[in-house]
């Protein structure tokens, strides 16, 4: 029969993982100590929403505007560098 070494093998791995579990060596798996590895909850606030003015709105849409338009004006600038090189290095090597 092919393969029954393999699970001699297995039945005694479990037997010897027995002495993981909490009691003596003729343990079963049902009385596992499971309060002794439980996880405790941690004790969290509640979080707390206040109020934004309209000034700090403002001011907080105008940064965000300056913000996209600093990252826009890179990204152009990017493009179109990769563009001017591209441009420069195909008429040296084909012109």
């Amino acid at each position: 029969m092919s393969g029954a070494g393999f699970t001699k093998d297995m039945v005694n791995s479990s037997r010897g993982n027995r002495t993981l579990l909490k009691g003596n060596a003729s343990a079963t798996f049902n009385n596992f100590d499971r309060e002794a590895y439980q996880i405790k909850p941690k004790k969290r606030k509640a979080p707390q929403y206040n109020q934004a003015s309209k000034a700090y709105m403002k001011q907080l849409r105008n940064q965000l505007l300056a913000d996209n338009l600093r990252t826009s004006r890179i990204r152009k600038l990017v493009l179109a560098g990769s563009v001017i090189t591209g441009l420069i290095l195909f008429s040296l090597l084909f012109l």
